[in-house]
């Protein structure tokens, strides 16, 4: 037991009595301090150019010294993934991110002579121009079906010729267009085009067409015709302002007024488009 006590105090005494021969040299390091990012930016997809001017403020060196300072504006696109969009201090970006409404934007200042990164982050909401606004469906000066839209995302703009710029073929006799509104689960909300040429589901987000979404597919007969039944209506249909129809999770129209109906193959109760054919 004496052993184990001398060897202990004998240790003790040796790491008093150390000499600490390091050479330190203490010095301050370069503050960055970035001001004018504000916290939220709503942007439009395709159409908006977003710039934000960041004041940057350093304790030593030139701000405008690139080959010390180096700039970079990123978006989170997927967990733990993010995209560049600048590289410069000054943001001067059209918006080609994808519509949605909680990007985290990110500018990292990053300092070459001593690998410190100072970071400011902004909430970045991308909208698109036909979310909003008034869609009107009629005739171009060459009779051929075409949609105008009154769009009030952000400002109040008129957009021509979508349909024209929308990938699908030429069609012929407009008949309506119509957004069936918010119903449960968001595979069955659509912006349809119906013509007498053919109705067509219309992307919600860009307006573009494919001649792949076709109305036709969507129905189930147990015989074959030898007409193409082409709808002149369609219910559910948006309702107000706040994107909402006229029933619940499965909303059913207060008259059944269809031809055909589009359900569930295993739901054979639930009627979930009422469809109205020539």
């Amino acid at each position: 037991m004496k052993r184990l006590v001398y060897i202990i105090v004998f240790a003790l005494g040796l790491t008093a009595c150390y000499d600490d021969k390091g050479s330190y040299d203490y010095h301050d390091i370069c503050e960055v301090n970035i001001e004018g990012v504000e916290s939220v930016y709503e942007t439009v997809y395709r159409e908006s150019v977003l710039e934000i001017d960041p004041t940057v403020t350093v304790t030593e060196g030139n701000i405008g010294d690139t080959t010390r300072f180096a700039y970079e504006w990123r978006a989170n696109v997927a967990y733990n993934s993010t995209e560049l969009i600048g590289t410069e201090r000054i943001l001067n970006y059209r918006v080609e991110l994808a519509p949605r409404n909680d990007y985290v934007l990110y500018f990292r200042v990053t300092d070459r002579q001593t690998g410190v990164v100072t970071v400011a982050t902004s909430t970045l909401k991308v909208g698109t121009a036909y979310s909003k606004g008034i869609l009107l469906i009629g005739e171009n000066a060459q009779g051929e079906a075409d949609v105008q839209m009154l769009s009030m995302v952000k400002d109040t703009v008129l957009y021509k010729e979508l349909l024209k710029n929308s990938g699908l073929p030429v069609l012929k006799n407009p008949v309506d267009i119509i957004h069936t509104g918010a119903a449960g689960n968001s595979n069955y909300i659509k912006l349809w085009v119906l013509t007498g040429s053919q109705a067509y589901s219309m992307d919600r987000k860009t307006f573009a067409g494919s001649e792949s979404d076709v109305f036709g597919k969507l129905l189930f007969m147990d015989r074959t015709f030898d007409t193409e039944f082409v709808p002149v209506d369609i219910i559910p249909r948006v309702k107000d302002k706040a994107g909402k129809n006229g029933g619940g999770l499965y909303p059913l129209p207060n008259a059944f007024l269809s031809l055909f109906h589009i359900s569930e193959p295993t739901r054979e109760y639930y009627i979930l488009y009422a469809v109205f054919c020539l």
